[in-house]
């Protein structure tokens, strides 16, 4: 009896020693980040960049509202994909949507700044395309910037959509949340 038991118990204590490092278990990989809501780990990343063929590198200096006679460096990606335009039949006009991924980092001169302030959001916008030939469309799409130190702020990117190309037009930062800037006029 006291073997049957001896054994239980071994079979037991190897039997929970061997579940500890099971194969099954999810891994996260030391470069996870956690910030803005999106775990952004390395497949994450691969994902992104075999699914989103667009690409627009941002490297652009803006004017900070919440920062008077500052401006801030805008550094990161615009990754995009288009989905084909389809006819909606009886109007004369067709459809594309268009997806985008950003990936964006404010770098300012702010002392007070303790971490950059970033955006890393997803948007998608549905275009109405015409017969025209080259004819450019607008799309304008707001992200708010995390990470903030003097006042919340949103980046308002305005798109240029050919049925062949995207591109920026212009990149602005507002103030968000009711707040006005602060203008010095000497």
């Amino acid at each position: 009896m006291k073997t049957l038991i001896a054994s239980l118990v071994l079979f037991l204590f190897a039997f929970l020693i061997g579940c500890q490092n099971s194969i099954t278990d999810p891994v996260l990989p030391d470069e996870t980040n956690y910030s803005n809501a999106i775990e952004e780990t390395v497949a994450f990343k691969d994902i992104i960049t075999s699914t989103w063929p667009g690409l627009i590198r941002l490297h652009n200096s803006i004017y900070d509202p919440s920062h008077p006679n500052l401006s801030v460096l805008l550094a990161g990606n615009i990754k995009y994909k288009v989905e084909p335009a389809f006819v909606v039949e009886g109007t004369g006009y067709g459809k594309m949507k268009v997806n985008f991924y950003v990936d964006v980092e404010l770098k300012s001169g702010c002392p007070r700044q303790q971490c950059s302030p970033s955006v890393r959001s997803f948007a998608d916008a549905n275009v109405k395309i015409t017969s025209a030939e080259n004819e450019a469309y607008f799309i304008e799409k707001t992200f708010i910037v995390r990470n903030t130190c003097c006042g919340q702020l949103t980046l308002m990117l305005k798109f240029g959509v050919t049925e062949n190309n995207i591109y920026l037009v212009s990149s602005t930062l507002k103030p968000r949340g009711g707040w006005v800037p602060i203008n010095y006029d000497f």
